[in-house]
């Protein structure tokens, strides 16, 4: 699956992180099962990634203020909304997981482990 970057960063002890941005038509159980699959490939190289996932480039730019709790209720639902993913790999860890929420953060979450 294509996906944009909307933001990336380094991880200090190794690794990336990132915001990116999918197809809204794309945020569904089926299609984000295999946008897992697509970032265990694309981040097999490093040694932690944390991925933020995006159904709409918006919600995506409003990512650091939504961490510091900046956002308007407005624009809290809004980004709610479009957050559909978190995909983690900790090499220090283990941890490994894939964490979907198709219907946005107000939804169910379906979570893979690898």
């Amino acid at each position: 699956m294509e996906y944009a970057v909307a933001e990336q960063w380094s991880i200090p002890n190794g690794g990336q992180g990132k915001a990116i941005v999918i197809p809204s038509s794309a945020a569904n159980e089926q299609s984000l099962r295999a946008l897992g699959e697509q970032l265990k490939f694309d981040t097999r190289r490093d040694r932690n990634a944390f991925v933020f996932v995006y159904s709409d480039a918006r919600a995506a730019a409003m990512r650091n203020n939504a961490l510091k709790d900046l956002l308007s209720k407005a624009d809290s639902r809004f980004f709610d909304a479009h957050f559909v993913a978190m995909y983690n790999h900790n090499g220090n860890t283990g941890f490994h997981r894939l964490s979907m929420m198709p219907k946005g953060m107000d939804g169910p979450v379906i979570e893979v482990n690898y």
